[in-house]
């Protein structure tokens, strides 16, 4: 075998190599349509060396005839491979060169199949010798065919395609594809027509080779595939430490999530498919190994939640947003449960919710027990604080039924005379009613100060919550000798409260106050009771002139703290709690002459608590 022979069976083996690796990579991956290109092209040249090698062994001109007849064959495949390649890898290039090319080729391939011998040749009337590497080499003497130009101006036409494709590649920044493949192309589509003018218009006695100039290409893709090779092996490398590092990731968010209770759950963009964990799942009442919709638990929401639960789903949140809701297990039992997530952008999926649930039941659970405990100690706290005051309560009520005796008796005596005296009679009945409504009056506020029943909050003003405390409370005031001062401020907006408790409030601190001032002198006693408004809040303030508060005020607030021989040191503590389930304050200062002032405040109505 001779040396050329040789060198374009390395040629068409390199070639139909490269075909293979690159249409393996193609088939794995159907999206990589350029090595699919280049694959058919690899193909092409290496049908070219054969028919080539062919024909540099021809004996006769009809076996050199047949031989180019066929030629055309895989030229055409691969200037119409070379177009699409060039067009995919470079990502540029003028469609309409590159249609223009394999329309002009194909025109020429068809010429071809018409033509006698060929499109080269009218007639092939004798094959010339040369030596070449160790071989002779056939080349073709006879009548050119003029259509073979139709041929040849396709090859100048795709010559013009891929050097526009490379030059604006080149200017795009990818400098070594724009020389590597489109240099490389354009060398061996050149030096092949030149090839080919010279040898079958008669200008030169040269062998038709073109495949020996593909092989520069063929060493250049050897190259960009060594290159995507290594590149494949470091992002494979990087990618099995990355899942290392998120399996590890993963598992530590698993146990997190277990040590928490919590399920994790995600929620897919537009087709609203729920994914989630086992614990998750069972939290919504699905069973795990199933396709699961968001729709299934919404079903399962309580109804007075389901639809603050469908918004928080279709809203725009952080991952500080959170919701409390109850569900309704399968077996009918209501759970409480706590969510927490947010949006998630997933690039051109678009975006999905991402979240954890947790189950508060029990939490809720203690939080209901801790509130029906502390109702129970705010009517203990009542009572203890009318058991005080028992003493003026039953003064309260002797004085108007003192007065309902004496004029009930008045009336008698006046009945017995000989003419009666109705206007006298009248005023006298006036006096019984309007004492009996005060009796009454005190016996409603005793009654509702004594009951035990759920807090109810209603829009209340302030001013006639402090008036009323200070009504029911005017005869211990004077038993003890308190001097009143009020400065209620006009126009206060409403605050919404529960009555009962803020009464509660109130005259456990007039009490505390009293007590403060036990030890002054009689005409020293005096007690001033504020209302302002403060920055989004309404505010009562019980000013004394009594003892004053230690060395750090808010101890007064710690439970059992007290300074009373008889106290449990429990009204302040209570009262406090009492403020701040309203989402108000209950605070004390020193006065900065003598006694101490407590401010109780409220939010206005409309404000979230």
């Amino acid at each position: 075998m001779s040396l050329l022979s040789t060198i374009w069976l390395v040629i068409a083996s390199a070639c139909l190599t490269l075909a293979a690796v690159h249409g393996h990579v193609w088939l794995r991956e159907r999206s990589l349509a350029a090595n699919a290109a280049f694959a058919a092209l690899a193909a092409s040249v290496a049908a070219m060396a054969y028919f080539e090698l062919r024909m540099f062994q021809s004996e006769s001109t009809a076996e050199y005839g047949r031989m180019l007849w066929w030629y055309h064959l895989p030229v055409w495949s691969g200037l119409v491979s070379m177009v699409f390649f060039v067009r995919l890898y470079l990502r540029t290039g003028r469609a309409w060169l590159g249609w223009t090319a394999i329309g002009l080729r194909t025109v020429a391939l068809l010429v071809n199949f018409v033509s006698s011998p060929n499109i080269n040749f009218h007639e092939i009337t004798s094959l010339e010798r040369i030596r070449l590497l160790g071989a002779d080499l056939a080349i073709p003497k006879g009548e050119t065919n003029p259509l073979l130009a139709i041929a040849q101006v396709s090859l100048l036409v795709l010559i013009l395609f891929v050097a526009d494709a490379a030059w604006t590649a080149w200017r795009a920044g990818a400098r070594r594809r724009a020389l590597v493949i489109g240099g490389g192309f354009v060398v061996f589509i050149a030096v092949a027509g030149v090839m080919a003018v010279l040898s079958y218009w008669g200008l030169a006695s040269v062998p038709v080779a073109a495949t020996f100039f593909f092989l520069p290409i063929v060493l250049a893709m050897g190259y960009e595939l060594g290159l995507e090779l290594i590149r494949s092996v470091r992002l494979a490398v990087e990618l099995e430490a990355k899942t290392t590092e998120l399996r590890g990731s993963e598992q530590k968010l698993s146990f997190a999530a277990e040590a928490a209770s919590a399920g994790l759950w995600s929620v897919e963009p537009r087709t609203g498919r729920l994914w989630g964990t086992p614990k998750a799942l069972s939290m919504f009442g699905l069973a795990p190994g199933h396709e699961h919709q968001i729709g299934q638990v919404l079903a399962s929401i309580h109804p007075d939640g389901r639809e603050r639960f469908r918004a928080f789903v279709q809203g725009s949140h952080d991952y500080r947003a959170a919701l409390e809701y109850r569900s309704i297990q399968p077996d009918g039992t209501i759970r409480w449960h706590a969510t927490r997530g947010g949006k998630h952008d997933d690039g051109e999926a678009g975006q999905s919710l991402m979240g954890a649930t947790v189950d508060i039941t029990e939490r809720k659970r203690a939080e209901d027990e801790v509130a029906r405990q502390r109702v129970e100690l705010e009517h203990l706290s009542r009572v203890a604080a009318l058991n005080e005051m028992s003493g003026t309560l039953a003064h309260e009520l002797n004085q108007p039924l003192a007065i309902i005796m004496s004029n009930a008796e008045a009336a008698q005596a006046l009945l017995e005379r000989p003419v009666l005296d109705l206007d006298e009679v009248r005023a006298i009945l006036d006096d019984i009613v309007a004492a009996d409504a005060r009796a009454g009056e005190v016996i409603k506020r005793l009654r509702r100060m004594l009951k035990r029943e759920e807090p109810a909050r209603h829009s209340l003003s302030i001013n006639d919550v402090v008036q009323g405390v200070l009504q029911f409370m005017r005869a211990e005031l004077v038993r003890r000798g308190i001097a009143l001062e009020t400065a209620l401020a006009e126009s206060l907006p409403d605050v919404l409260a529960d009555r009962v408790a803020i009464e509660q409030v109130l005259v456990n601190l007039i009490n505390n106050a009293c007590d403060a001032m036990n030890g002054n002198l009689p005409g020293d006693r005096g007690l001033k009771v504020v209302t302002a408004a403060d920055d989004g809040m309404v505010c009562a303030l019980i000013v004394d002139a009594g003892t004053g508060l230690p060395t750090q005020p808010d101890r007064v607030f710690d439970a059992f703290y007290t300074t009373k021989r008889s106290g449990l040191g429990m009204g302040l503590a209570i009262s406090r709690s009492i403020l701040s389930a309203h989402g108000g304050r209950l605070s004390a200062e020193s006065n900065p002459e003598r006694g101490a002032t407590f401010t109780v405040c409220l939010p206005v109505a409309g404000t979230p608590a």
